[in-house]
């Protein structure tokens, strides 16, 4: 079962946390990297438990030295658990731009997913309203993953990482989002694993159509 969406030809560098990881699926084929980039390598930069965005200001040195063709910034979860407060998480979010930026490296924010103990939405604010100054793109798995401040009934594994079907719909989105960062692109294929349950297909099929990405499912 496959859905067909553009691929950036070049690597990308992730920035991100145990999320970002894909801890706590089932497989490594349900971790939304391993959707989106069924075949090619991905540079995950991703911590283990624990990564803050101040811990991303220290990989600077070797977001560089990979030369990658974009970033994915997808932090903010244990800033959140840790009791960081939003100015200083904007502040080391403002930091990794303003580094990319001066090595013309284009960078993708990432919301900072639905917690099922932690409200988010200060965190998130902080990332809409750097976008929207730095002109930056913003993926909103926010929105896509949340009832209220939480999780949706099945998207969340354990009120922190996202669950099976939670990363088919990040993935979907993420897919979305990096096609469109600049003219170097390849059609490629995203995989949905073969045991995939009916529920895990309407989910995808779902979200693509809210997305309108306007691409071919296969059956």
């Amino acid at each position: 079962w496959t859905i067909r969406v553009d691929e950036v030809k070049n690597k990308g560098v992730v920035l991100g946390n145990s999320i970002m990881m894909g801890y706590t699926t089932t497989g490594v084929t349900y971790r939304w990297p391993s959707i989106v980039w069924p075949t090619r390598e991905v540079i995950n930069l991703s911590g283990g438990p624990g990564d803050r965005s101040s811990d991303a200001v220290l990989k600077h040195a070797e977001i560089l030295s990979f030369n990658p063709s974009y970033v994915l910034y997808c932090l903010g979860t244990n800033d959140l658990t840790n009791s960081v407060t939003a100015p200083a998480f904007a502040t080391n979010v403002k930091s990794t731009i303003d580094y990319c930026q001066a090595n013309n490296i284009p960078i993708i924010l990432v919301t900072v997913p639905p917690n099922d103990s932690y409200n988010a939405t200060v965190y998130n604010d902080s990332l809409t309203a750097i976008a929207a100054r730095e002109g930056l793109t913003l993926l909103n798995t926010w929105n896509a993953l949340r009832t209220g401040t939480s999780f949706t009934t099945g998207l969340g594994a354990d009120g922190t990482h996202p669950s099976d079907a939670g990363h088919i719909v990040m993935a979907s989105i993420i897919s979305a989002g990096i096609s469109g960062i600049d003219n170097t692109y390849a059609l490629n294929v995203l995989n949905l694993p073969a045991s995939a349950s009916t529920k895990d297909r309407l989910v995808l099929r779902d979200s693509l159509g809210s997305l309108s990405l306007g691409t071919r499912i296969e059956n």
